[in-house]
């Protein structure tokens, strides 16, 4: 299962990579993937993940998400 979102507030790779590593702590996730220049975020995962859940992760690294 595939799930995508916009993260708003990332300039560089090194933000990219603390959305990537945050979001992959999330049970169930396989990989998380960001496109910096779109600002998409591409989840690949076991079963479907609460958007507060990923949008949590996201805080965390110091950004903003929403659902597409």
């Amino acid at each position: 299962m595939i799930i995508r979102y916009k993260v708003k507030g990332m300039h560089c790779a090194s933000c990219a990579m603390k959305v990537e590593l945050e979001v992959e702590k999330l049970p169930g996730v396989k990989e998380a993937k960001v496109s910096l220049s779109s600002g998409d975020l591409e989840i690949k995962c076991d079963f479907p993940i609460k958007a507060e859940d990923v949008c949590g992760a996201v805080s965390c690294a110091g950004y903003e998400a929403s659902p597409f």
